[in-house]
């Protein structure tokens, strides 16, 4: 798909201005020899060392950013072309969302926790409901359940969201999925979270970070949690499954901690 490009003596002064400022911070990361302009993206054709190519456009990438804009190289035809595009001006969402999503969540987990510490697979078939709200049940399901599976989940999103803030990436902060108690047979009280990246992932490099930085450290809290769940586990007769419910397999790092 072609492009149209405007001349530079059709540029607005206020337009002009911020090409001069590009042109400064492009030309002091990569050497260009040719630039086109349109009302909505610059390009520089530039001579690319590729010894230097990760570094210098991580430099020119965090300074552009700081003053709202986003760089992308590509190859296109023998040619090494960045293009530089204004940063969207999207409204970020207040942190209360995040907050109340989070204590949603805790509260759903540690339902959750109590109706499986009173032997129970759902809210349904419980005779009492009132049983779930009992100190006991609550204490016994936030400490065995709703706080090991949150420090797992909540680790995890930090991962990718400091992660994220070290290659200089804007993201938010995790958005908590709570559900109830209320799925037959089968419930931990969340679906998860989320984080939402507002910038491009400017290369493989950071993507390949952000995205195994949450199984990671995710995995180092959940190995100790593990552990200490099968110390204080004990046998138990299998029961058969009730019609529609999940039967998970046992994972080879599980039956080698057991």
């Amino acid at each position: 798909m072609s492009i149209d490009w405007n001349s530079y003596h059709q540029v607005d002064s206020e337009s002009r201005s911020d090409l001069e400022l590009l042109k400064s911070e492009v030309g002091r990361h990569f050497p260009f020899y040719d630039m086109k302009y349109n009302a909505h993206t610059m390009a520089f054709f530039c001579r690319i060392d590729e010894g230097t190519l990760d570094e210098n456009f991580d430099s020119l990438r965090l300074s552009l950013s700081d003053k709202g804009y986003i760089p992308m190289l590509r190859y296109v035809k023998g040619e090494h072309i960045i293009y530089v595009i204004r940063k969207s001006k999207k409204k970020e969402k207040p942190v209360w969302i995040n907050i109340s999503l989070l204590i949603a969540t805790i509260i759903t987990t540690s339902l959750t926790g109590s109706i499986l510490h009173m032997g129970y697979n759902d809210i349904w078939n419980i005779p009492r409901i009132m049983d779930v709200f009992m100190p006991e049940n609550l204490f016994n399901g936030i400490l065995l359940f709703a706080f090991p599976l949150m420090s797992i989940l909540f680790i995890h999103e930090m991962g990718h969201y400091f992660t994220s803030k070290k290659h200089g990436i804007a993201t938010s902060l995790p958005f908590f999925i709570p559900i109830p108690p209320i799925m037959p047979s089968f419930n931990i009280g969340t679906f998860g979270a989320l984080i939402s990246s507002r910038d491009p992932m400017p290369n493989r490099k950071a993507l390949f970070d952000v995205g195994i930085s949450g199984p990671i450290a995710g995995f180092i809290v959940a190995v100790p949690v593990t552990i200490i769940g099968i110390m204080y586990s004990h046998p138990a007769p299998l029961m058969e499954p009730a019609s529609g419910e999940i039967i998970l397999g046992g994972s080879i790092l599980f039956t080698y901690l057991s």
